[in-house]
């Protein structure tokens, strides 16, 4: 129906004018969606169109397409967000008339099989609405981790030794300091035995290079125990998680380090009823060794090594370091994946969430997801 403005005028000299803008196709695929729009026009033969588009909140307008054709196919719109598209009528190299539309692109929900497909996008990003009994004790959950069916969220930071949990004797972790927590005290609530791990640990899978192969009352077992003692640490286990932990073993370690870091990895092995060593991977195998040096800090926002040192030195790993029987493997605030004695005050401790199978998260379009309930 033509519009009162299109009788304005003498006849034969009313201006060619843009009617309306219309999507009339919108498709997501992944992160990104691809909008169709369609220009209705009224006196317009023989017109060009230009096209292009800005996010909402942005100045700058940008994908910028001349053409003849009155429709015009837009790709790669991140998801989550609001967009601003912009058609120019050009008579005779002249704009004479321009319209916008505004078009929200649809939200992402994503599973743990689409984060292991794009880890490098979503590794370390914050994930927010998770709730457990001691959430005040952390400020932020990130994505660390996933398998085939969950998600693995790691504390942002340290926790203190008041909101770790006492071990299954009660004993409490005692420390000098509020985050560098030595684990001597509570290694005497366990006895470090594979067994004890195997039927009490809804994380054993991620030590079984170790219980595979050995079985251990050393110390650093002990320490091990603790930190894979699925029953006290569900202080942080909501009612989206499978179980919580005292933070990631070597091998959960080092399979997110792989799929962020494919080219130049890290791997570990079990030499003897010790513990672990290390080496890198990729392109050139280096030997077995009790530690390594050199690994980026604050890549994928801190979630392997935090060089903020100022609440402590770098973070335990829930496995047994082949250095001594007393030593645990940790993520140190200089770039090592090393070892260091358990009675030692150096380390903090970042609980790991195992999230339930099936759990989606919703892309905010940002640096951060949130649980889909």
């Amino acid at each position: 129906v033509p519009e009162l403005g299109d009788y304005i005028g003498e006849a034969g000299n009313l201006p060619a004018k843009i009617r309306k803008i219309e999507i009339i196709e919108q498709t997501a695929e992944g992160a990104t969606e691809t909008v169709t729009v369609k220009v209705t026009t009224a006196r317009a033969e023989g017109a060009n169109y230009k096209y292009s588009y800005k996010l909402a909140e942005s100045s700058d307008y940008t994908g910028e397409v001349e053409k003849t054709e009155n429709t015009h196919t837009i790709e790669g719109l991140k998801r989550g967000n609001q967009y601003t598209i912009k058609v120019e009528l050009i008579i005779n190299e002249e704009v004479v008339d321009e319209k916008t539309i505004s078009l929200t692109t649809s939200v992402r929900q994503v599973t743990a099989t689409e984060i292991a497909q794009e880890a490098s996008t979503y590794y370390g990003k914050e994930v927010l609405g998770y709730t457990c009994p001691n959430s005040d004790a952390v400020n932020k959950w990130r994505i660390f981790h996933v398998d085939e069916s969950n998600i693995y969220l790691i504390a942002d930071d340290y926790i203190s030794y008041q909101d770790a949990p006492k071990g299954k004797m009660e004993t409490a972790i005692t420390s000098s300091y509020p985050y560098r927590l030595s684990l001597k005290n509570i290694e005497s609530n366990y006895t470090g035995e594979s067994a004890w791990i195997k039927e009490n640990s809804k994380g054993a899978k991620w030590l079984n290079q170790y219980l595979n192969t050995n079985t251990s009352t050393n110390i650093n077992m002990k320490a091990v125990s603790y930190m894979m003692d699925t029953n006290v640490w569900n202080v942080y286990k909501g009612e989206d998680a499978e179980y919580a932990m005292g933070g990631p073993t070597l091998e959960m370690f080092c399979a997110s380090y792989q799929k962020t870091h494919p080219v130049a990895y890290i791997e570990c092995t079990v030499s003897s009823i010790t513990g672990y060593m290390v080496r890198t991977g990729g392109d050139s195998f280096t030997n077995w060794t009790k530690g390594l040096e050199g690994v980026p800090l604050d890549d994928f926002n801190s979630i392997y090594i935090k060089s903020d040192g100022s609440k402590a030195y770098g973070m335990w790993l829930a496995s047994p370091s082949q250095n001594d029987i007393n030593n645990l493997m940790v993520a140190t605030n200089a770039g090592q994946v090393w070892y260091n004695g358990t009675e030692l005050s150096y380390c903090g401790l970042r609980p790991i969430v195992c999230l339930k199978s099936g759990v989606k998260l919703q892309d905010n379009g940002d640096e951060t997801l949130t649980i889909v309930k």
